[in-house]
């Protein structure tokens, strides 16, 4: 790396983040920073729980003749990084996951100043990789392919974010390992259950080539979205909703207007201009009050959407609402 560290098995006294304390503590500090790895060994899986808090902005080079299969997932920032020599270099982004197979990891990552990365990293062990492929055997094939072949696997060209049933459960993950006593079965029967959510992840990125009730169930999916975009909640961003289904956003985007024939904002503001219609004309609120309860800021801008949308304003619907 260029720079002089020391290398410690106790957590450093100005870190902030979780503690595991059942874990194993390996620490690194110096001029580049603190960073601090803790470790819990289980049958099924070797589990780190990351955290690098950099002073200045520097690049470095993580090698390791090891063989990894490992479920990583991001919780703070982005981070830049190239797995082996001659591979494309992957931007990861908070709230994002991968699974991939490294013969002997030989990871360059560039670090910017005062930048905290918080990372969970699952590396998987034979036994567990031969129960995940019970359950989703044409899904791990192409990986378990690769293991056997000595090749390197990414199983998405591009990190996904955790869907919401994924967030679930690594926060459970990581109260039970924060927990005075761990408990270990439900710790491994979660850890299974994530990982086997990550794989299922790959049927939407396989979507020209998915079963017809597999398509239903996507389609399921964004009707129950559609469910929740017809309720009286703020608009969240595409990002947000994308991860509620398990989609990319841009397959979201295409999906969603295939089913609906409109964006997904746009499909909102239809819906909350309707609720503002309806109070328009069955009830006796002034225009202000509606305006305000529909999330415009007064009557006025209320209005012109209104007049925009119905081609009269509000006050011509009320005034000839028989």
């Amino acid at each position: 790396m260029g720079h002089v560290f020391e290398f410690r098995n106790t957590i450093p006294s100005n870190y902030k983040g979780i503690i595991l304390p059942h874990g194993a503590v390996y620490s690194l500090h110096g001029g580049f920073g603190d960073f601090v790895f803790q470790q819990i060994v289980r049958p099924y899986f070797d589990l780190w729980y990351s955290n690098y808090l950099s002073r200045q902005r520097f690049k470095t080079h993580a090698r390791a003749d090891v063989p990894l299969i490992e479920l990583t997932i991001l919780f703070e920032h982005s981070a830049s990084y190239c797995l082996a020599p001659g591979r494309p270099k992957v931007h990861q982004r908070s709230g994002q996951f991968n699974i991939f197979n490294t013969l002997a990891m030989d990871n360059k990552v560039q670090f910017d100043k005062s930048a905290r990365y918080t990372t969970l990293d699952i590396h998987a062990k034979k036994v567990l990789l031969d129960r995940l492929y019970t359950l989703y055997p044409a899904l791990w094939e192409p990986l378990m392919n690769a293991i056997a072949a000595g090749r390197e696997y990414m199983f998405f060209q591009k990190p996904l974010y955790l869907t919401p049933e994924m967030e679930a459960l690594v926060d459970y993950i990581l109260v039970l390992l924060r927990a005075p006593i761990l408990d270990v079965a439900l710790l491994e029967m979660t850890v299974v259950t994530l990982f086997a959510h990550a794989i299922a992840c790959k049927l939407e990125t396989m979507s020209k080539g998915i079963s017809n009730s597999i398509r239903q169930d996507q389609e399921a999916q964004l009707r129950d979205l559609r469910n929740v975009l017809l309720t009286n909640n703020p608009f969240r961003n595409t990002a947000h909703y994308a991860r509620m289904v398990g989609m990319s956003r841009s397959a979201l985007t295409r999906t969603f207007k295939n089913l609906n024939g409109t964006a997904l904002k746009q499909f909102w503001r239809n819906n909350r201009m309707e609720e503002a219609r309806y109070d328009v004309l069955h009830t006796d609120k002034s225009l202000d009050d509606i305006a305000v309860e529909h999330g415009y800021a007064d009557g006025a801008s209320f209005s012109r959407v209104f007049n925009k949308t119905y081609s009269f304003p509000p006050s011509f619907f009320r005034q000839h609402k028989k």
